[in-house]
């Protein structure tokens, strides 16, 4: 097997369906399923000499000769069929396999240089021990990652591979990571982080609570504490954030009752972890009552995607302070029960972060993959701590 020129291909197929829009999409499912090209145009109200050049522009970039070797490349990767011949494109040729290679890689997660030096799961590591270590750390980073918790709550307890349904995860992940260094903003070339804001440029508070609220119930929140982390001073404030700000109490009250009822599931009280996060962002510099806060946190909420998301910002601020020494404390407690409820359910917090990559790339990915196999295990029982996110 060719492992750069799959490579190569898996990067420029990647590439090329970041730039596709959802309506793009779905009229190559159609007609790489056979919909005659016509009948496509009709029910997508696109005009037919528009939607040719539309093909010839994707054969370009994919180096594709046809309209014929692009359908079958694009039925290949996203359905995982494959009838290919020797004498045909890199990419068309390998279009199983890149599917398979995408399926095995970590996704690249875009982080500044400071986070890479201070987690070395990013770096290449030699020795066994230092392997533990690196892996240990990236868990603890998935499961306190918010939207990634809360889809595997979801996947264990409620909704099943429905809750595999999930838009901007990646990019929230990208988020959360930024905001473990403080004053370390996004580069504005991070395109899941660009693509979330536009998501949420146009939706006000109240269409974003009932048409995309279960598909990205913590994007908003999300968004909001990153802001006040710091992390998202090259973007613009998006309409949601906007409408939200200049809401009423009463109305502000209204969103966050929104996206509680959103997050239930039995693994936490959602109630409780939305006043958390909005308990921590009232002041992020008067350390007293974050103090207060940290000493007096519900049971209920510690394993809330909100809550472990808040206490890993307050103990990554980088001090020695008594304010970040006790949530680095907690951050060890939560990461602990995390895993261990991760175990439970039977869920893998990097596979399922891979699987969210995957399915945003427009690959095809089996389901099955993000679940532990039986003997699998996420805490080493022989050990008597648990490395935490940011040590």
């Amino acid at each position: 097997m060719n492992t750069p020129s799959i490579q190569r291909a898996t990067n420029r197929w990647q590439s090329f369906f970041s730039t596709l829009s959802q309506a793009d999409i779905t009229v190559l499912d159609r007609a790489a399923s056979g919909h005659k090209l016509k009948v496509v145009c009709y029910e997508q109200d696109v005009s037919y000499d528009t939607l040719q050049k539309r093909f010839k522009r994707w054969q370009f970039v994919l180096g594709l000769s046809s309209l014929a070797t692009l359908l079958h490349v694009w039925r290949v990767v996203r359905m995982r069929q494959i009838e290919t011949d020797v004498d045909e494109p890199t990419l068309m040729r390998y279009a199983h396999d890149v599917s398979t290679e995408s399926a095995r890689r970590v996704p690249e997660i875009d982080m500044p240089s400071e986070l890479r030096h201070r987690h070395p799961a990013a770096m290449a590591v030699a020795s066994a021990a230092e392997r533990k270590q690196a892996m240990a750390r990236t868990l603890a980073q998935c499961v306190l990652s918010p939207a990634l918790w809360h889809a595997l709550i979801s996947v264990g307890q409620c909704m099943g591979e429905h809750a595999l349904s999930r838009m901007h995860v990646p990019a929230q992940h990208v988020l959360f990571m930024h905001m473990l260094m403080p004053d370390t903003p996004v580069a504005r070339d991070t395109r899941s982080v660009a693509a979330l804001l536009d998501w949420l440029r146009d939706v006000d508070t109240t269409v974003y609570m009932v048409e995309a609220g279960l598909g990205a119930p913590l994007a908003l929140p999300v968004v909001i504490a990153a802001r006040k982390a710091l992390a998202l001073q090259r973007f613009n404030t998006s309409a949601a954030e906007r409408t939200l700000a200049a809401s009423s109490p009463s109305e502000r009250s209204a969103f966050w009752e929104c996206i509680a009822a959103n997050t239930g599931t039995p693994a936490c009280c959602p109630l409780a972890d939305v006043a958390f996060l909005q308990t921590v962002l009232q002041d992020l510099d008067d350390g007293e009552h974050l103090n207060r806060a940290l000493a007096s946190v519900p049971t209920n909420a510690l394993l809330g995607p909100l809550t472990g998301m808040s206490v890993a910002m307050l103990a990554m601020q980088g001090n020695q302070s008594s304010l970040s020494l006790r949530a680095y404390d907690l951050v060890g407690v939560m990461v602990r029960a995390r895993l261990r409820h991760a175990e439970i359910v039977g869920v893998h917090p990097l596979r399922l972060l891979t699987f969210f990559s995957m399915q945003e790339a427009g690959l095809a990915n089996d389901p099955t993959l993000v679940f532990l196999s039986t003997d699998e295990r996420l805490i080493d029982e022989e050990e008597s701590h648990l490395v935490s996110a940011g040590s």
